[in-house]
């Protein structure tokens, strides 16, 4: 946000995009995480 208001706008979407890619990744590792948890619970 402070490079935004600093009118730097590469830094602001550089960082913009580099922490939608962290959010992202956390998002399909919980995703990833569930799906193998009800794998693993539908095993007789």
């Amino acid at each position: 946000m402070r490079h935004v208001v600093m009118n730097d706008y590469n830094a602001a979407i550089s960082l913009a995009a580099k922490a939608f890619m962290i959010s992202g990744a956390i998002a399909m590792g919980l995703i990833f995480s569930e799906v193998v948890n009800q794998l693993v619970k539908r095993r007789p």
